[in-house]
């Protein structure tokens, strides 16, 4: 598994400047989902490091059931986690070339 601190943390940024659903439709790159990457979301739900709106999708989605609302929220943000990868790695680009 890779250095999950540091990704967190690009992720989180990524994260605060534009919406889920703006990163997976703007990738350039697409990716594979990981085993590695439902460790990672379970892992940062556990935490409490959560898109409160896709939170919010997805328990209004369950009727109120935050069990099911917490495998379906991992499970959309396993599936967007390789957009995210791509926006970050276009982000990492465009701080080299801009350090460059």
């Amino acid at each position: 598994m890779s250095d999950t601190n540091d990704d967190d943390v690009d992720t989180r940024k990524i994260e605060k400047r534009r919406s889920w659903s703006q990163i997976s439709s703007s990738a350039s790159a697409v990716f594979e989902s990981s085993n590695d990457d439902y460790a990672i979301e379970l892992d940062l739900f556990e935490r409490g490091e959560i898109d409160k709106s896709l939170w919010a999708k997805h328990l209004v989605e369950a009727k109120g059931d935050k069990e099911e609302a917490k495998w379906l929220y991992v499970k959309e943000r396993v599936a967007n986690a390789p957009a995210r990868r791509a926006e970050q790695e276009r982000v990492k680009a465009q701080v080299c070339a801009v350090k460059a």
